[in-house]
């Protein structure tokens, strides 16, 4: 199983599995599987706002573009 090539809510559910099959003993497994998820966490977040700005930016230029002519 490749993380990187995983969807967000395939990620979320084996990180809730791994986290339900382990005990106190594998503390060290919860913590980079909450590690890692918070790094995708942030890089969907950066993503999304990215494209917002992108998209924004697109119609902005568009609506300029219309009122020159």
């Amino acid at each position: 199983m490749n993380i990187n090539t995983m969807k967000k809510n395939e990620v979320e559910d084996n990180l809730i599995i791994l986290l339900v099959k382990t005990d106190a003993s594998c503390s060290q497994i919860k913590i980079k599987a909450l590690e890692r998820l918070k790094e995708l966490m942030l890089l969907e977040k950066s993503t999304t706002l990215w494209e917002e700005s992108f998209w924004s930016t697109q119609v902005d230029l568009r609506k300029n573009s219309r009122s020159n002519q």
